[in-house]
């Protein structure tokens, strides 16, 4: 199958490389970024579409204290358990999607109430986050986390409920905003907007699919994990018809017949795109993912592909416009600091940033870019640096304040700082032997050193990516 990309930069800088890691995973240290550059761009890009599927996980299992994770039963640990796939996964931008999926289908243990559905559903994202979406709806559709967050589970031919019916098309896989349609380009249309009868009929089509408390409780781990089950006599055998298309359809049709609406790939590859571009998408841009996507089959790995290689993906690299998410801020500065999970600090850290994986606010999923920001949350981002950067600083021994700036930043793996920021740490540097001089000590080194990667690191630049 033949699919259209863009032309990749041609003489690709190490700043291209820290590009695409940032936003297709969670950065990385010296040696991971350097792994990529010596790959080159198109077979880096090649490798990040392509899951490693032995020896995915690299470094220390993650522990709290000492012990190992226990996910289903301590506070914190879900999130630890995800992090620490973040930190040590070669999969960047598996888990990059894995977390992007958890956006758009956001589900939140708050209304599940039960981890073990919650880690089923999000393996379940893991296995399709470059694989193909139709058979991603078609499994989310009857995850037991899903029915029981959006209702499928209480909802029968007799009293239909249209949660999940409005979700899938509001918000999962259509989308209702009449601006779509310029955004697109014209590809995603208002004429073709879903009505309340699509929602209702969908509705009754999705019935049939019932919970077992008792097997969720006491039933084996099996059982335990996904106690849902399909009951005929709860499903509406009747005749539906869904966006123009009558017929005795079951919740596989309604599958069916979204990823085969009009606006479906239009919906999607602008959302996608949303999540790895600050600015919207171009109209070729719009047509060789929607092309791609449909053509494949609905894979993602194509659509992704040209986001992946659009000049629009490596605009600014001097200037990057997209606000680091808490999570990928924790992930990447601990790959950046070369530290693993050996301690609960940041499930707590990461809820007053304010995502906490697991946890999105409602189903819309959190809200993306400069959201992220405000007088709690920036106070959080210094917190959080002071724990990834705690005991991880040794005495540079003397240096200039030029000197000091320029080891700060290759210790971050040169994270992106303006020619003003670095005028100003520098500056700072300078005033810092002044007032603690003439001599300064190994403390007074170290104490430098920590206050400049600090700014590096949750100063204006560093939440930018």
């Amino acid at each position: 199958m033949a699919y259209s990309y863009p032309a990749l930069p041609s003489k690709p800088t190490r700043a291209h490389f820290q590009r695409l890691l940032w936003r297709a995973g969670f950065a990385g240290s010296h040696d991971q970024i350097t792994h990529y550059v010596k790959l080159g761009l198109p077979r880096a890009v090649t490798e990040l579409l392509t899951p490693f599927r032995k020896n995915v996980l690299v470094g220390p299992v993650p522990t709290d204290g000492g012990n190992r994770l226990q996910p289903l039963d301590l506070w914190g640990h879900d999130c630890l358990w995800w992090l620490d796939r973040m930190v040590r996964s070669r999969n960047q931008l598996v888990e990059r999607m894995t977390l992007n999926l958890h956006d758009l289908f956001a589900t939140s243990n708050a209304g599940v109430g039960n981890t073990r559905h919650m880690l089923r559903q999000n393996r379940l994202l893991r296995g399709h986050a470059v694989g193909n979406f139709r058979d991603l709806l078609e499994r989310i559709t009857i995850d037991p986390a899903m029915l029981l967050w959006l209702n499928g589970a209480d909802s029968n031919k007799w009293e239909p409920n249209e949660n999940y019916g409005r979700e899938v098309m509001e918000l999962f896989c259509l989308g209702n905003d009449p601006n779509l349609e310029s955004l697109t380009h014209g590809l995603w249309t208002n004429a073709n907007m879903y009505t309340q009868d699509d929602i209702h009929e969908a509705a009754r089509a999705l019935t049939g699919w019932r919970y077992d408390w008792d097997k969720a409780a006491t039933g084996t781990v099996k059982q335990r994990e996904n106690p849902t089950f399909w009951d005929a006599g709860y499903h509406d055998t009747g005749s539906k018809t869904i966006y123009g298309h009558t017929g005795n359809w079951d919740w596989r049709d309604v599958c069916r017949l979204v990823v085969n609406h009009p606006n479906h790939a239009p919906y999607l590859a602008y959302s996608l795109w949303s999540y790895f571009i600050a600015a919207p998408p171009t109209a070729p841009a719009m047509r060789e993912m929607v092309n791609n996507y449909r053509k494949s089959g609905f894979e993602l790995a194509p659509l992704l592909k040209v986001i992946l290689h659009h000049p629009a993906f490596y605009l600014n690299l001097d200037e990057p416009d997209m606000v680091k998410p808490p999570i990928v801020f924790v992930a990447a500065g601990l790959r950046g600091t070369r530290r693993f999970i050996t301690n609960n600090n940041w499930s707590w850290l990461l809820d007053n940033m304010g995502q906490v994986p697991f946890y999105p606010p409602n189903v819309s999923g959190w809200k993306q870019g400069p959201a992220f920001l405000n007088t709690n949350t920036a106070h959080a981002y210094w917190q959080t640096t002071g724990y990834l950067l705690y005991q991880t600083i040794r005495d540079p021994g003397s240096q200039t304040p030029q000197a000091a700036v320029s080891a700060a930043i290759s210790a971050l793996s040169h994270p992106w700082a303006s020619s003003d920021t670095r005028a100003k740490l520098e500056t700072y540097a300078g005033d810092y032997a002044t007032r603690n001089g003439p001599t300064l000590d190994s403390h007074d080194h170290v104490e430098r050193q920590t206050v400049i990667r600090a700014m590096l690191m949750a100063g204006p630049d560093g939440l930018l990516h």
